[in-house]
């Protein structure tokens, strides 16, 4: 699921003028309204003693030699066939081209039958898969070396945001659902936020990191976004809704490495799923680790920062609707904005009212 930026306002499409001093005009915004906050789930591990199990080593040591008709020598119940799959997609996020399962139990003995993803087959899926496996490794071989697991991280999440496009179109019309895979986000470079969750824990895998896709609820739909361990503290990230999808405007962070009650002003978690970690951690944050996280609207606070920053763009979060409601009235209504360094025609800036961020883009 896509989330669109909020209170977009494009300040190069509305205005000219013939030099770059010109100021931002005023805008007649309404102040927002506060939503009320999601649920914060908790979910106890529910695969911990089958992930450890022999059944579940063979399961998936015959996925990744290709077989769609895997057999383990036990008896395992359905129930716990099915967290096995919830298992898979972290465990092996690049057995893509699989779908729905037949599942058959004996009395020692138990297989399941899936059926392939609509243009794969025992013919390509091998190739495919050493695509994907290439794509994911090009990538790693361009991070720095000796980058902390912090800037590895950051690195993957802004190379997928800037390489890879919200694309459904060409699946829906061919039936495929590759754009839900992370062979979609890597090779073919179109992908939804499954596809992007995927992508991400398999370079995470590769590199040696913790990571997992999270599925859940937001303001705009159903969705899948990841969770990461950074220095033994869990973390969340959305590289889907961080992807703007536009040559104007950079990667964002709105949704890099962020905590429990953060996630909890645009998305739950669903229940039924084999692991949700705690994240309370600030330390990684990006707003945090760049000194923009506010917890208060002072304007010459905001000019500092407008002076010293590097880049096209300025990210500002507040910690809380006060402040960023205050922001919204110093910056935009009052023009405030214009006291910032840097500021044209060609400026432009969004912000999100749920998660309490004002970007400047320059």
């Amino acid at each position: 699921m896509k989330k669109e930026i909020l209170a977009l306002i494009s300040a190069a499409a509305m205005l000219t003028g013939c030099g770059n001093n010109a100021p931002l005009k005023k805008e007649e915004l309404q102040l927002p309204s506060k939503y009320a906050p999601y649920e914060i789930v908790k979910v106890e591990p529910a695969f911990e003693e089958g992930k450890n199990s022999q059944w579940y080593q063979d399961f998936c040591r015959q996925l990744l030699e290709y077989s769609n008709e895997p057999v383990v020598e036990e008896k395992v119940s359905k129930k716990e066939f099915q967290c096995a799959l919830r298992e898979i997609i972290n465990d092996l996020p690049d057995v893509f081209w699989l779908t729905d399962a037949w599942f058959d139990m004996g009395s020692k003995r138990t297989r399941l039958e899936f059926n392939y993803m609509q243009g794969c087959d025992e013919n390509n899926i091998k190739t495919m898969h050493e695509e994907l496996e290439k794509a994911a490794k090009d990538i790693i071989s361009l991070i720095p070396e000796n980058s902390s697991d912090y800037e590895k991280v950051l690195f993957v999440h802004d190379y997928i945001a800037q390489s890879v496009a919200y694309d459904t179109s060409v699946d829906f019309e061919t039936g495929s659902g590759l754009c839900y895979t992370s062979y979609g986000c890597l090779v073919r470079k179109k992908a939804v936020c499954q596809g992007y969750a995927e992508a991400f824990t398999y370079i995470m895998n590769l590199l040696g990191i913790e990571s997992g896709v999270c599925a859940g609820d937001t303001y705009a739909g159903g969705h899948a976004w990841n969770y990461v361990m950074i220095d033994g503290e869990y973390y969340w990230l959305d590289i889907t809704w961080d992807d703007t999808d536009n040559d104007t405007f950079p990667v964002s962070h709105n949704y890099f490495l962020f905590n429990d009650e953060m996630m909890s002003h645009t998305r739950k978690a669903e229940w039924e799923q084999n692991f949700v970690p705690v994240c309370t951690a600030t330390k990684y944050n990006w707003f945090a680790v760049n000194n923009t996280l506010l917890d208060s609207y002072d304007l010459d606070t905001i000019k500092k920062l407008s002076e010293e920053h590097s880049g096209n763009s300025l990210e500002l979060m507040f910690t809380d609707f006060e402040s960023y409601t205050a922001a919204l009235q110093g910056l935009v209504i009052d023009g405030n904005i214009n006291k910032l360094a840097g500021i044209s025609t060609a400026s432009s800036y969004y912000h999100d009212d749920r998660n309490y961020s004002f970007t400047i883009i320059y």
